[in-house]
């Protein structure tokens, strides 16, 4: 009946339930098969017996079919009781009396799917939203991580920290005490120097106690993952995650581990380079600032200097006629100081010529008297001789006048150095020159000063 079925099979026949099974089932059976076909149920599946042997009574006294879809069954086959999951049904058998003598039991193992797709949402939940720096990535990394604790017990990110020669313990999760990274550099440093992942079989002693997680029984190994995003990267740290101790190390559990690792380094390098394109955006902004705000200041500048040059311009413009002025100035200058010159020529001459004719007459006064002097001799009275003698004095002081007049017409030329003039001499050398007529007369005060002076200008 159930031998050529290709799916997995099995009968539970008679009260204690004995088992007859396909090939299909024996699979199911692991290292069971064959010592159990036709071994009692009971004594088969002792783990999993406290769960099915109950749907089997109803199966057997009601006549019920029952399905189970999805269930997690725990199976003792490989040495240690497994996380596994079933999908099945529980159906009456009739003998033939037509009572109820048998269990018919179809069954697909579906672990495998169930897995797949727990650990998909894992991963799904670790390429979602993502923090600001490396330790944040890290710290939601491990969170998400071990929210899948069946999977992953417990979970440590080890990391490279700028300035740092060695790495840094980064995140940890579902570890009742932080670690001690000393303990784990040896695993992380073979990590990194090979790019391999390195199982490791003495958590308990690295971690200093034992861990339990959600199945109440100890962590024993964990597998150390470099962090990169492809094979051929240098990894940039490291993912020690613990391995469930209801589960078999399989290559497929191991891909999975890995995956997560290279999620994490896919986390870690997209978010810096999401904050280097952030912090580029910034300086870029920053530039655009800057430069709009020099490109205001320079408009500012053009427009002060187009108003410079304009006074630039206007003040050139009136230096050019203040030049125009200066140089008209100058030419009308030269022009007065060549009429000057000119003036000063006539005044000379006229001084000269003037000096001479004047002088002239003087002289032949000068020679008339000393002629009178000669011929009369002891004739002169003494009143004669004395108005001779003024008569001397006089024409000498008139010569002595025109010499000064023709000094003063040169006045601004030539000077002469000053003297100590004595002004009552001066004042009555100026009144004897005159010499007016009885009854006028020329009265001096007295004690008038003496100067330092120019004495033919002051005369």
């Amino acid at each position: 009946m159930i031998l050529p079925l290709p799916t997995p099979h099995i009968i539970f026949w008679g009260p204690d339930l004995r088992q007859l099974y396909n090939e299909g089932y024996s699979v199911i059976m692991g290292p069971r098969h064959p010592r159990y076909l036709g071994e009692t149920y009971r004594d088969c599946w002792p783990d999993t017996y406290p769960v099915i042997f109950p749907w089997m009574e109803r199966v057997r006294k009601y006549g019920e079919t029952i399905r189970v879809k999805d269930e997690h069954i725990p199976v003792t086959r490989h040495g240690f009781e497994e996380e596994a999951y079933f999908t099945f049904s529980l159906s009456p058998l009739l003998g033939d009396d037509g009572r109820i003598e048998g269990v018919l039991q179809p069954v697909t193992e579906v672990t495998e799917e169930v897995l797949a797709e727990r650990r998909a949402a894992t991963l799904r939940a670790l390429s979602g939203p993502r923090p600001s720096s490396d330790r944040e990535v890290a710290a939601h990394a491990a969170r998400i991580l071990v929210a899948n604790a069946k999977d992953i017990p417990f979970v440590m990110v080890f990391h490279e920290e700028p300035g740092q020669a060695r790495l840094s313990l980064a995140a940890h999760a579902d570890l009742d005490d932080r670690p001690d990274p000393d303990r784990w550099w040896d695993v992380a440093e073979r990590v990194l120097a090979t790019g391999a992942s390195v199982v490791v079989d003495d958590v308990e002693a690295r971690l200093g106690q034992a861990h339990h997680g959600v199945w109440g029984v100890p962590t024993t190994r964990a597998l150390a993952v470099p962090l990169r995003r492809f094979d051929a990267d240098a990894g940039t740290g490291v993912a020690i995650l613990g391995v469930s101790p209801r589960l078999r190390f399989n290559d497929k559990y191991r891909q999975f581990l890995e995956s997560a690792a290279r999620q994490i380094a896919v986390t870690l390098t997209t978010g810096r380079d999401a904050r280097a394109r952030s912090e580029m955006r910034e300086r870029e902004q920053r530039m655009r600032e800057l430069l709009e705000e020099q490109l205001r200041h320079s408009k500012v500048l053009s427009a002060e200097l187009s108003a410079t040059n304009e006074q630039l311009a206007t003040r050139m413009g009136e230096l050019a006629r203040a030049k125009e002025n200066l140089e008209q100035a100058l030419r009308e200058g030269d022009a007065l100081s060549a009429s000057l010159r000119r003036t000063n020529q006539e005044l000379d001459q006229f001084a000269y010529v003037a000096s001479h004719d004047l002088k002239a007459p003087l002289r032949g006064i000068a020679s008339l008297v000393s002629w009178i002097e000669e011929d009369l001799g002891e004739r002169l009275t003494e009143e004669s001789r004395e108005y001779m003698q003024q008569l001397h004095g006089r024409v000498r002081r008139l010569g002595a006048l025109i010499d000064g007049i023709l000094q003063f017409a040169r006045a601004g030329r030539t000077r002469e150095g000053l003297e100590t003039v004595d002004t009552t001499e001066l004042l009555g050398e100026v009144a004897e020159l005159l010499a007016p007529t009885p009854p006028a007369r020329v009265v001096l005060g007295p004690a008038l000063p003496t100067v330092s002076s120019e004495k033919v200008p002051l005369q």
